[in-house]
């Protein structure tokens, strides 16, 4: 009898942790953000017939289960860790590479998807060049770490290469001279922290670099690391790679870069929506979401006044790659516009005309720009 309780015993302890987990589940409040995910979480969706039809409430509901569920970081680790012993080197589209790095693993684009956006890009470059004059548009795809730190790449990982093929094929019918490409410079600096190590961005030091390069290709003089402001962030974060496998790694620290003379700059959200005094919103270090700083996040349309006066206005198309960048660039303008074409629901080229841009930087990372299913706003 005794033995018959005791064989029992893991049953039930592994019943009363699900009872559990699932009560707290129930009582626990929905979150709206995921500061580990960096992202918004499902919400509970609202039941329909048609949603039951069609089967997009189950879908839903699915989706805001696995979102909203507490135990979620607990089995990633758990999975992670079990894949890991058991010799895996990619997990959930990460690398665990070398010298403590996550490095994102390149996936194959929608081949329709990167038709389109190839050819949208291309005549979109080819029109505002034609406006505003060569010499004032750019097109820079940033690399990802995978090209930059190729030796970090765990054993028998594949190379750079289909990345090098998707940015050729994103950039090979663009008008000549609109080209950036920071690939040279940041691999001359590869010794330096360009990339973090958990986040698939690249660092503030890494946009600098690529800012200097981009400078230059406008005849503008890029900022001396003496013009510059450089303020680290006090907190340690995990980033975007590490939150997918809760593996590997080390924790990193974002760098605010601010050019003297512009820390107190009036800056606008979503079109007047709201304003915040800088490009920074401090609450986010700590947060779990600190790459968020940069701006607040992502937004449909963000407007800087710098207060120069040299009639000049740049516009970013751009992901969030071009967060940390666009202080930088600021530097050299009366304006600063950024869209960001994943929430914009107008016409760029309108825009341009409406708000009378006298110069254009198109600057995504080369996997987003090939996925990105906004960029009809380019052409429309």
């Amino acid at each position: 009898m005794i033995h018959k309780k005791a064989a029992a015993l893991p049953a039930l302890c592994f019943m009363a942790a699900l009872l559990a987990i699932t009560a707290l589940d129930l009582l626990r409040p929905d979150r709206a953000f995921s500061a580990e995910l960096k992202r918004p979480l499902a919400q509970r969706p609202t039941l329909s017939w048609q949603g039951l039809q069609n089967g997009s409430y189950t879908q839903a509901y699915q989706t805001y289960l696995d979102d909203q569920f507490i135990a979620r970081p607990l089995l990633v680790e758990v999975s992670g860790r079990s894949q890991y012993l058991l010799g895996s080197r990619e997990l959930k589209g990460v690398y665990l590479g070398r010298r403590q790095t996550l490095l994102p693993v390149p996936a194959a684009p929608d081949a329709q998807q990167l038709q389109k956006n190839s050819r949208r890009l291309a005549q979109f470059a080819g029109a505002m060049s034609q406006q505003l004059g060569a010499e004032r548009v750019r097109v820079l795809l940033a690399p990802s770490a995978v090209r930059v730190w190729p030796q970090r790449l765990p054993a028998f990982a594949p190379g750079p290469q289909q990345e090098k093929e998707l940015y050729q094929a994103l950039t090979r019918d663009l008008p000549p001279g609109l080209t950036v490409d920071v690939c040279p410079q940041l691999v001359a600096h590869s010794d330096q922290p360009v990339y973090y190590y958990t986040d698939h961005h690249w660092t503030t030091l890494g946009a600098y670099y690529s800012y200097t390069v981009w400078a230059e290709s406008m005849g503008l003089a890029p900022l001396s690391k003496d013009q510059i402001t450089v303020t680290p962030s006090p907190h340690d974060f995990w980033g975007s790679s590490w939150s997918k496998v809760r593996l590997g790694g080390r924790p990193d620290k974002v760098e605010l870069y601010t050019p003297r003379g512009l820390e107190r700059c009036p800056v606008s959200v979503d079109g007047g929506a709201s304003w915040q005094v800088g490009f920074y919103d401090l609450q986010k270090l700590g947060s779990g979401d600190d790459y968020g700083v940069f701006f607040g996040g992502n937004y449909p349309l963000v407007q800087v006044e710098t207060g120069l006066d040299n009639g000049r206005r740049l516009l970013i198309v751009k992901d969030s790659f071009a967060n940390c960048f666009a202080p930088l660039a600021a530097a050299h303008y009366q304006q600063l516009h950024m869209i960001d074409l994943r929430a914009f629901t107008g016409s760029v080229p309108q825009y341009v005309a409406d708000h009378q841009i006298t110069d254009l930087l198109v600057l995504y990372s080369t996997t987003g720009f090939a996925d990105d299913r906004g960029t009809l706003a380019l052409v429309r």
